[in-house]
């Protein structure tokens, strides 16, 4: 099955063929690129990203893109790039800016997310950009907007909260960027952020990544705060789990397995919750404050009452009064998943087990 994509670059003419995304050119196109295959400064007229599966391991990824390409039968030399994202679900955000056209094809997956300066593994997991720019650009201003194309990804994962664990994440460990230009029309000699043509290149960038993300993994930028939690490796079950920890027999609630199911029905419905999500998140970019050292803090000190405040406020806002006895039994013992997260998150979440415990005492 072949689609075509229509481009308002001249002579340039974009499909997807045989899981690969092919883009063409009558004339050669100017290339900076970190593609597997004719990486560096090149002249090309044909770009492919080709999809490969998601557990591609192979000794000499050049060779096999190689071998993959001579079936497409396309003019050479060709950059090639790879990734394990449904090629389908390429993102292609164009932007016009002073008679210039700017076109941006971003596959993303997030199979793998690493964060610049921690230690990463390299695995399947890949951000490709292919930007291409209808204008002249000097060799510097490409390497401008390979900088400035890096800066707008890392902005767009930052947007939609993209996370390596309990870190930000910066990209993939096999992200791979082109940038690519007719030679014709307006002379650029810089493609910096502060720049109109630098300006269009981060825009289109930006924008598709994030598309491509939501494409491709289903990741929007308002996701449920169950969701968020889950990435930061706090998940409903070690919710559940703490709250049964304290459990007391209570006429109506003596059965452990009715109340459980009743505390994950509440605490999955405490979440959806505009006001408890607000205070969650808010708990959740306190902690990530302290961890970068923006807020000194250190080993839950008693001076510290912010996160106390928190929990109490999610605590009464649930179960009224009687929730503020039961929360103080969860910040004391801290059961579970409590010990593991951060001094501001324990009481956070000690409150909303506090809160729906109290509403099945109650009920």
């Amino acid at each position: 099955m072949k689609m075509q994509f229509k481009l308002k670059i001249p002579n340039v003419k974009c499909k997807i063929e045989d899981k690969a995304l092919i883009i063409s050119s009558t004339q050669p196109l100017k290339i900076l690129s970190s593609a597997v295959l004719n990486g560096g400064f090149c002249e090309t007229r044909s770009i492919v990203n080709c999809q490969v599966p998601k557990n591609f391991e192979h000794k000499n990824p050049k060779e096999y893109l190689i071998q993959k390409l001579k079936k497409l039968k396309l003019n050479e030399p060709i950059v090639g790039l790879m990734t394990a994202a449904n090629i389908k679900n390429v993102s292609i955000v164009r932007k016009t800016i002073k008679n210039t056209s700017v076109v941006s094809f971003v596959t993303a997956g997030l199979s793998n997310p690493a964060t610049a300066g921690k230690p990463s593994q390299a695995k399947v997991g890949t951000i490709n950009i292919i930007t291409l720019i209808d204008g002249n650009l000097t060799n510097s201003a490409l390497v401008e907007a390979v900088k400035t194309i890096t800066e707008a990804k890392s902005v767009a994962l930052f947007e939609l909260d993209v996370r390596n664990k309990k870190d930000f994440a910066s990209g993939t460990t096999t992200d791979a960027v082109v940038v690519g230009c007719t030679g014709k029309g307006q002379f650029f000699e810089y493609c910096g952020i502060g720049t109109n043509i630098g300006y269009a290149t981060a825009s289109t960038a930006r924008e598709g990544v994030k598309q491509g993300i939501e494409r491709q993994e289903g990741l929007k930028i308002n996701r449920p705060v169950l969701k968020r939690l889950k990435e930061r490796e706090v998940f409903l079950e070690d919710l559940i789990k703490a709250g049964m920890e304290l459990h007391v027999p209570h006429p109506g609630a003596e059965d452990k397995k009715k109340v459980e199911k009743k505390l994950r029905y509440g605490l999955e419905k405490a979440l959806s919750d505009t006001n408890i999500a607000s205070l969650i998140l808010a708990g959740i970019k306190l902690e990530e404050e302290i961890e970068l050292g923006r807020i000194k803090v250190k080993n839950d000190p008693v001076y510290l009452v912010a996160d106390e405040i928190i929990g109490i406020d999610i605590a009464e806002y649930l179960g009224g009064t009687l929730a503020l006895f039961n929360f103080t039994r969860y910040d004391k013992v801290k059961p579970g998943i409590l010990k593991k997260v951060g001094p501001i998150l324990d009481d956070a979440l000690a409150g909303l087990i506090a809160g729906v415990m109290t509403r099945i005492y109650s009920s």
